[in-house]
């Protein structure tokens, strides 16, 4: 067990050595405008057990109007691969995710501190947001019929990222046409999407009253809504132009506002291989964070949950760890509100150690464990038969290695069905490229185990 665990750690710091990014001057500590409205970290617990995969979200901002031109720094824990699927794995890229939710892909490049990657995800575009931007807009209400008729005009602000104002009821007095809103500034929460930029929409309802003396069809006009603005006048089923009012009747409406959305979403994906404390048989997951952040949420999957240790910083939404059938892992979510730059985040778990759960794993790895133990036993046996005559020994002891390197090839295939049904219930991958990947590889697979079957008779 030990001579496998060192293998797989030479490979994989022979891997990342080959494939460190080239450093770059740079400070340690991080000077920026940046704001990190939603920091979501996934973290999933591999086979090998100190190795992990590592999803990050960034969801920044710069507060507005503010002119930007900065780079992006993102700490990584070492030993650690990046490789976003959204750039088709290419090494040491990052994509960040643009207003039509295609990715632009950029490249990371570590600096003088080894855990510290820069990145420059902004190209064409000169800000990253237009968080707590606020406008002014204005909405007429007219009559079609009658143009001798009073017009009225409803003046309305629009605050991204903060809440409605409520306005004070106004009594409809004089002839004319009368319009009035629930609100006064129209607060314009942005939704977040995991693998999307935020989607600001506002809906206020406004009420129209004809205090006039004949039936008027009332339009509606909408002016000075800023560059890239839309607004929409509703009713409860579809997009209205005009309205027809008997005399002293009133209508609800909505007006459907959205904003352009260009808070940036940073995708990053990396494969790290943890610390670890071999005096507790522990290892551990650390995350340090460079900017004030909002709100960040981990989603964990482990192997095991013997000793778990989650730093103080976290709060746990959970009471108890949850058993996912579809990942065989556990599974728990933990978030931490207001974080401030250059603290830290640890998970800490027991290293190499499973649960009753996995019980029917350690029956399978048995079976298979005698299988081997009677193929060796055979093989040993055909050996000694035709030792006098030599060539066949050669044979036997080729067929044997074959068997392990095509057993090795086995687990890579089952890994890697494993990971595309994980990314695809993620909603990473599509479905046809899921279907079609999945294919590939059980067809792989069907082509080892019976080379691995002729090689065993």
């Amino acid at each position: 067990m030990k001579t496998w665990l060192c293998k797989k750690l030479f490979i994989y710091a022979f891997l990342v050595i080959l494939l460190l990014p080239t450093t770059v001057n740079g400070e340690d500590a991080v000077n920026s405008s940046i704001k990190v409205d939603r920091h979501w970290i996934y973290v999933f617990q591999l086979d090998e057990l100190d190795m992990f995969e590592v999803i990050e979200n960034f969801f920044i901002n710069n507060t507005g109007k503010t002119m930007f031109n900065d780079s992006l720094h993102i700490w990584i824990q070492n030993n650690s691969v990046i490789a976003a699927d959204c750039c088709n794995y290419t090494f040491d890229m990052a994509c960040r995710f643009n207003a039509t939710g295609g990715g632009d892909c950029f490249y990371l490049n570590r600096s003088n501190d080894a855990n510290l990657y820069v990145g420059y995800p902004i190209s064409s575009e000169n800000k990253l947001s237009y968080y707590g931007q606020k406008e002014s807009f204005s909405i007429t209400a007219f009559s079609i019929t009658d143009s001798s008729i009073k017009n009225d005009t409803l003046q309305l602000n629009a605050t991204i990222g903060a809440l409605s104002v409520p306005r004070k009821q106004e009594s409809f007095q004089g002839d004319g046409i009368h319009l009035t809103s629930e609100n006064h500034d129209v607060g314009m929460l942005p939704m977040a999407v995991t693998y999307m930029p935020f989607n600001i929409m506002a809906i206020e309802n406004i009420t129209i009253f004809n205090n006039c003396t004949d039936n008027e069809v009332i339009g509606f006009e909408i002016s000075n809504l800023p560059q890239g603005w839309n607004a929409e006048v509703w009713n409860d089923t579809s997009r209205l132009s005009n309205v027809s009012l008997s005399p002293q009747e009133l209508v609800n409406l909505s007006i459907i506002v959205t904003a352009p959305s260009n808070i940036a979403s940073i995708y990053v994906r990396y494969i790290t291989q943890v610390d670890i404390d071999e005096n507790e048989i522990k290892e551990f997951f650390t995350k340090r964070y460079l900017y004030e952040t909002e709100k960040v949420t981990y989603e964990v999957f482990l192997s095991t949950t013997d000793e778990l240790d989650v730093s103080n910083d976290l709060e746990m939404v959970h009471d108890e760890l949850f058993w996912r059938k579809e990942f065989e892992r556990y599974w728990f979510i933990a978030r931490n509100n207001d974080v401030q730059p250059n603290s830290y985040t640890t998970i800490g778990i027991k290293f190499g150690e499973t649960t009753d759960n996995q019980s029917s794993t350690y029956v399978i790895l048995l079976v298979l464990l005698a299988i081997v133990l009677v193929i060796v036993i055979f093989l040993f046996k055909r050996i000694d038969f035709f030792k006098e005559k030599g060539t066949l020994k050669k044979r036997d002891s080729s067929s044997e290695k074959s068997i392990k390197e095509l057993q090795e090839q086995k687990k890579k295939v089952y890994s890697a069905i494993k990971r595309i049904e994980r990314e695809f219930n993620d909603g990473i991958m599509s479905k046809e490229d899921y279907e079609q990947l999945r294919a590939a590889y059980k067809k792989r697979a069907v082509k080892i185990l019976k080379e691995i079957d002729r090689l065993k008779k």
